[in-house]
């Protein structure tokens, strides 16, 4: 077997620091660690050992640096599990631990939380200073929990984000609300909520059963009917499924195409392979690892090659763009993405005469990703006529027909401004695919967890990345900020 890759890990029962090795087998990479007290330990850490070359090489973090192995182990991982170089871009908050479901999975463990975990709304608001007190300030909250919609002053919660300063704002929902109150969208929409993660597992009863316990489909489908029939055209809607192999992998695809169908609300599918952390009620799943690789597998099966794997890029990507438009507004207030390659793949796919067309059939990627990656600051007619002469040759030859609008957005990201043609460029039947895998301690990755740009905001007054938080901190905070109460999920 051939190493390829070294990081730092933790042992699955003890949680105490290791080294790890990512080793070649199969074409697929695997995380190997062995603890003193416990043994040994291999996981499925990549399925597909090209493709994560390949990120790797071209989107590393870390070039000339010492490797991995050469770095000293943080002694303080037992008690907090990471360091960081990231602040939030997404900050998370979670406004209770109560929840009107009971499912089978649950990495928030909402359904096994001994303690009722709630914060009041001036603490709330004191998560949100924490966020925007980052510098830069984080642009984006997350409400999450448990179901937040179950809090009767969860509006006033958005609306005092919105007064925060956030960019935008998203809420997490099982989407029970939405379907049973036909006007809770547009109370959303009057409450300044930009997106709405709707937790949507597949197209069939089958997943639902298998990941929560009951058949949710009914409800998915009419919370989106009723988003449908209102006046109201935002926020936008992600479906969010959790994926488990041999449960709903074989239903991405079709996710993907009921998304575009419904384009008009839904602009984004954010697919979470499953992490083991929280509640996994069932022994059949612990079987059903499944990494980013074998989901874009699925993807080309799907689409018979028009969408494939080559399609995706890391969320590094979208960093090239943002660091091209600090050097020309250094004094821009800009957002830093350092997610690791591994952890996010990210494609947009223009909706056209009912196809799906990704954007690497119509830009050259590279020679744009390089174009971008040496843009200079110049006057804004000097950078008019850098874009007019550049990009248009940067066109593929079948993409001529769907170039002119996203030219234009292009351009605007740096003669706009980068929120406004974020916001526009997710107008044009754009539709964002992307796939997400947590970690666990099984495959704990501390350079994954170092870089992360999704953290927790705490009533400590702190950030946690998203992983460390999951595995390490949740149930200490929800013990320590948490009430001792019955009917915790009534």
């Amino acid at each position: 077997m051939e190493t390829i890759n070294t990081t730092r890990s933790l042992c699955p029962v003890c949680l105490k620091p290791l080294p790890a090795k990512l080793v070649l087998r199969e074409n697929k990479v695997y995380m190997q660690k062995s603890c003193t007290s416990h043994g040994d330990f291999e996981d499925l850490y990549y399925g597909d050992a090209a493709l994560y070359k390949h990120i790797m090489e071209e989107y590393s973090l870390n070039k000339g640096e010492p490797s991995n192995s050469e770095l000293k182990l943080d002694i303080s991982l037992p008690v907090r599990g990471y360091s960081t170089k990231s602040t939030p871009v997404i900050g998370i908050i979670d406004v209770t631990n109560r929840c009107n479901l009971q499912c089978i999975v649950c990495f928030a463990g909402c359904s096994s939380a001994p303690t009722l975990y709630e914060p009041t709304f001036e603490e709330i608001g004191e998560m949100m200073d924490t966020l925007r007190a980052s510098e830069p300030p984080c642009p984006i909250v997350l409400f999450s929990g448990g179901e937040p919609t179950i809090r009767k002053d969860f509006f006033e919660i958005c609306t005092l984000a919105h007064e925060k300063g956030f960019s935008f704002i998203i809420v997490a929902t099982n989407g029970k609300m939405l379907a049973a109150q036909e006007d809770y969208y547009e109370k959303l929409s009057r409450s300044h909520v930009d997106i709405i993660y709707l937790q949507f597992d597949g197209l069939t009863a089958d997943p639902y059963l298998a990941i929560r316990g009951t058949d949710l489909l009914p409800i998915k489908l009419k919370a989106i009917q009723n988003m449908k029939n209102s006046s109201t055209a935002y926020p936008n809607v992600v479906l969010v499924p959790t994926v488990i192999k041999g449960v709903n992998d074989h239903q991405i695809g079709d996710i993907v195409k009921y998304a575009a169908e419904n384009i008009s609300k839904i602009r984004g599918i954010l697919f979470q392979p499953i992490g083991y952390v929280g509640d996994v009620n069932d022994e059949r799943l612990l079987n059903g690892r499944i990494t980013n690789a074998e989901c874009l597998e699925q993807i080309e099966k799907s689409f018979n090659g028009k969408i494939t794997k080559k399609d995706f890029v890391p969320l590094a990507w979208i960093r090239d763009f943002l660091d091209a438009y600090k050097r020309i507004y250094p004094e821009a207030k800009t957002i830093n993405i350092t997610t690791h390659p591994g952890c996010f793949s990210i494609a947009y796919l223009i909706k056209h005469n009912n196809e799906l067309i990704p954007l690497s059939r119509i830009f050259d990627l590279d020679k744009l990703r390089s174009f971008i990656r040496n843009l200079e600051p110049g006057s804004r007619s000097e950078m008019v006529t850098k874009f007019t002469l550049v990009l248009p040759a940067l066109i593929k030859k079948d993409g001529i027909k769907f170039s002119g609008k996203l030219l234009s957005v292009i351009k605007d990201l740096f003669l706009m401004g980068a929120e406004e043609a974020i916001i526009r460029f997710h107008t044009e039947n754009v539709l964002l695919v992307g796939f997400e895998h947590a970690i666990d301690a099984n495959n704990y990755d501390c350079d994954k967890v170092e870089n992360c740009c999704i953290h927790y905001s705490t009533p400590e007054n702190d950030t946690i990345p998203f992983c460390a938080y999951n595995l390490l901190h949740r149930n200490r905070i929800e013990e320590k900020f948490g009430n001792d109460k019955s009917g915790k999920n009534g």
